[in-house]
């Protein structure tokens, strides 16, 4: 099992914990999208591990999706949730092409 596979699981599962920290510590935060797109970067890097290679694909639009929603408005306001959906998405997108250079070699 190659290590970009397990950072990008890592990953996913951080997203998904970080959508209730801010509930947690009383933020408001875009919950939601944060948790469903931790549990699809989840899913579809389990299938990379199963090497599926439209996971690959699926897990660099969801990392693009995250580090795009970090510029909506509402997680402008709070610094924290925009600086953690773009570095959970950039490091995601890095990730998985690192992984697909791999599977296309």
């Amino acid at each position: 099992m190659r290590w970009q596979k397990i950072i990008t699981l890592i990953l996913g599962l951080w997203f998904v914990i970080s959508a209730f920290l801010p509930y947690i510590l009383g933020m408001p935060a875009d919950v939601w999208n944060n948790f469903f797109m931790g549990i699809l970067v989840i899913l579809f890097g389990l299938l990379m591990i199963r090497n599926v290679n439209f996971s690959v694909i699926i897990i660099i639009l969801s990392g693009i999706w995250m580090s795009v929603i970090s510029f909506v408005p509402a997680f402008v306001t709070k610094a924290g949730n925009m600086v953690n959906s773009l570095l959970i998405g950039v490091l995601i997108v890095i990730m998985s092409l690192i992984q697909r250079k791999q599977v296309v070699k």
